[in-house]
């Protein structure tokens, strides 16, 4: 593992290091400045030592997929060959995977499949609730009402509302599907969610209509469709903030959708969605979930308090820690609070990224950027916020260009190959070089090279680079 050093002087715009130190204050009135890695020194022998600080949370980080379908209960995914429960199951724990939630399209019926079942991997039950708009309601133990439009578009909002009340009541978590793709924008107004899927499918193919941005003309159809706009009502102010940032796709969108949510103060969990259908292993990508225990109620819980980050499968593993009190314990994780005009020590260390990057996001902006030169780099930089603020990363692969030319950089780049879209594409090119499953899918599913599903998730604003990984926040309040 290799400690790095960077000196950035954020005030005067001034950065120095060995390490890139990316420009932008992130706003709440901090400064901070990145030093060098310091230990503890222990005390003097036969001296009574006062009791240990406390120290990290009890717990470790769970790998899952919290939007996946199965057949026949999603009839999408049974017109296009996809698995039963059982299979879907199963297929999760081949990947490595430590909880799946099978989220089919406004129904719970899967529950009763003889097949719902599994070895090592913890079921969280839940539904794609929604048709104009699609949340990923976990944790459920009944179905719950769809939008009843014979009571008129004036009551759509309060139903909304009402929607996740429900789910909450059942104990149960809200997520945002792809909230800006195009034709299922999330353009009701309730903010009672928990999370957001800000990374669905592959990064740079996602779903055929995720591929490109929505805009506000799109927003503005879909509102007079639901009668909305007839009635004076918009849809939230986070959403069209979100899809005047273009080039991205809906993806990119959907990420600042979230930050949006974020700077208003909401502490919303960023998580992402394979949402399987068919062909492709769950976890693509993955979320990680923080918690004491694999049981259902403690990773619901661990999204609640948005300890989560998302990355591609096989990818970047990443650490994010903070010591708050200067002792040398890093005990704030991902999800935490840190103190207000304190001077508080940020650590991240990042695994399986040689030649990509760091980039530490300050109250969505760009704040520091460290370069990944092995693949055990570990940085540390100081922050003291005066007013609420919160901290989080993005991480890059580099991606090989040499494969821009070839089938796959097209796939990445537009999304379509011979008139196929999405993992219809995907399959067409990928079959021959991937691994076939042949243990009862109803089509050959298939596990991709990592360096082939890094150019799938080609980041268009990041020329040269894929995602990797992105993290919930560290707050300072």
């Amino acid at each position: 593992m290799q400690h790095r050093i960077a000196v950035c002087l954020v005030t005067s715009s001034l950065f120095l290091g060995a390490a890139g130190c990316g420009g932008g204050g992130g706003g709440g009135g901090s400064a901070s400045t990145a030093a060098p890695v310091s230990s503890a020194t222990p005390g003097p022998g036969g001296t009574t030592l006062p009791p240990a600080p406390p120290g990290p949370p009890a717990g470790r980080w769970w790998k899952g997929d919290l939007h996946s379908h199965s057949a026949p209960y999603s009839q999408d995914a049974d017109r296009q060959g996809g698995d039963p429960p059982g299979m879907c199951f199963h297929l999760a724990e081949v990947a490595g995977l430590d909880y799946l939630a099978l989220t089919d399209h406004r129904t719970l019926d899967q529950v009763n499949d003889p097949s719902y079942r599994a070895n090592t991997l913890t079921i969280l039950d839940g539904e794609e609730w929604g048709g104009s708009v699609h949340i990923g309601m976990v944790g459920l133990t009944r179905v719950v009402p769809e939008i009843d439009r014979s009571r008129g578009a004036s009551t759509i909002n309060s139903q909304m509302q009402a929607a996740f009340d429900e789910v909450h009541r059942q104990g149960g978590i809200a997520i945002l599907n792809h909230p800006c793709q195009r034709g299922s924008e999330s353009i009701y107004l309730s903010r009672s969610f928990d999370a957001v899927e800000v990374w669905n499918s592959y990064w740079g193919l996602a779903l055929p209509r995720g591929f490109f941005d929505t805009d506000d003309q799109h927003i503005d159809d879909k509102l007079r469709s639901e009668g909305l706009a007839q009635l004076g009502e918009d849809c939230t102010p986070e959403l069209r903030e979100a899809v005047r940032h273009r080039g991205g796709g809906g993806n990119y969108q959907a990420l600042k959708l979230w930050e949006a949510h974020l700077n208003r103060g909401r502490k919303k969990a960023a998580v992402g969605g394979g949402d399987r259908h068919m062909l492709v292993f769950p976890g693509l990508p993955t979320t990680r979930v923080f918690a004491p225990t694999q049981a259902r109620g403690d990773l619901l819980q661990g999204i609640r308090e948005a300890r989560t980050w998302v990355g591609s499968w096989g990818g970047p593993e990443v650490e994010f820690t903070a010591d708050a009190d200067g002792d040398g314990v890093f005990e704030a994780i991902i999800g935490d609070s840190v103190p207000l005009n304190r001077q508080v020590r940020y650590r991240v260390r990042v695994q399986n990224a040689q030649g990509g990057r760091v980039d530490v996001i300050r109250n969505g902006q760009t704040h520091l950027q460290f370069a990944l030169l092995s693949n055990d780099d570990t940085f540390e930089w100081t922050d003291t916020a005066a007013a609420r603020t919160w901290t989080r990363l993005d991480v890059f692969e580099r991606v090989d260009m040499s494969f821009q030319s070839t089938g796959w950089g097209l796939l990445a780049l537009s999304g379509q190959v011979f008139g196929q879209t999405g993992v219809q594409a995907l399959a067409t090119l990928g079959l021959p070089a991937g691994f076939q499953v042949t243990i009862g899918t109803r089509l050959p599913t298939i596990r991709l090279p990592h360096e082939v599903d890094t150019m799938l998730n080609f980041d268009r604003l990041n020329w040269g680079y894929a995602r990797g990984a992105i993290t919930s926040p560290i707050w300072a309040e």
